[in-house]
């Protein structure tokens, strides 16, 4: 008996159905990069549910990678896009490479406002200097705000404050401890700008 089933026939075309169905919803669910790259983070898991061109993560191109940073807001407000920077391997202290700040998030650069991403983006002045590193390596950044010459500067312990007051402890020349108001200009991590108040060979007495 050579004759088919109509039964066998028409569950073969509910099963083509069925394909044809299954292939139209898994199109929709592709995920479409607009540059070729590598995923380093993802925001989905399977089973999520997601609209359509909603980011979902990061897509590195990663001949072009750069450094990503994140700081206050107070630090962000004196640094500008394109002021230079030297970049520090964390593991290799010794070795310098040069760069400049891309991109500040919004406000405080061109970064857009509805994007999430709050990182200071630093890339490398030469591109060839990204090729010694790898996605994820550590590194350290200087920035170069402002720079004095021939300046009076304290360590930070040693100026006081009181009541908004700033004010440092001198000893004159019979021991007598006095204090004596200070202002203060450039301040880093190390070093206190002193501006008026101090003066070269004066004694400051730490706290």
């Amino acid at each position: 008996n050579t004759t088919i089933d109509s039964s066998l026939r028409t569950a073969v075309d509910a099963a083509k159905l069925r394909v044809a169905e299954a292939e139209m919803a898994l199109e929709k669910t592709s995920l479409v990069s607009p540059i070729d790259g590598m995923i380093i983070s993802l925001k989905i898991s399977p089973g999520s549910v997601v609209d359509a061109f909603d980011p979902v993560g990061t897509v590195a191109a990663v001949d072009k990678l750069e450094i990503s940073a994140l700081t206050s807001a107070s630090t962000m407000e004196e640094m500008e896009e394109g002021m230079p920077v030297t970049i520090r391997f964390a593991s290799r202290p010794g070795d310098e490479i040069q760069g400049e700040i891309r991109r500040l998030p919004f406000p405080f650069g061109t970064g857009d406002r509805a994007d999430d991403d709050a990182s200071v983006r630093i890339r490398f002045e030469d591109p060839v200097d990204a090729q010694n590193f790898d996605i994820g390596d550590r590194v350290s950044v200087r920035i170069l705000i402002a720079e004095r010459l021939d300046v009076l500067f304290l360590p930070p312990a040693a100026i006081r404050e009181f009541n908004g007051r700033l004010f440092a402890v001198v000893v004159d020349k019979l021991g007598t401890q006095r204090r004596v108001d200070i202002e203060t200009g450039i301040q880093g991590r190390e070093r206190v700008e002193i501006l008026e108040g101090l003066a070269e060979g004066d004694i400051v007495i730490g706290p």
